[in-house]
């Protein structure tokens, strides 16, 4: 629910309250229960987020998702 809430907060140009939602979600270990886990690319690629792009603090919560090569 948390998730489907930031989509209409970013929808409706409610900024902060977007990335507020977003951030409690990433902060929250995915389980199996979980119906949607925003993820690196969700968020990089996905048309809802397009209203949060040029905002520092979504790409701040991009970047936190970023994968890291560890070969």
């Amino acid at each position: 629910m948390r998730c489907n809430l930031a989509v209409v907060y970013a929808w409706t140009r409610q900024n902060d309250l977007a990335i507020a939602e977003l951030d409690k979600l990433l902060d929250r270990p995915a389980g199996e229960g979980a119906v949607f886990q925003p993820t690196y690319g969700d968020l990089r690629l996905n048309f809802f987020w397009d209203s949060l792009r040029n905002d520092p603090r979504f790409e701040a919560l991009v970047q936190r998702l970023t994968p890291t090569d560890t070969y």
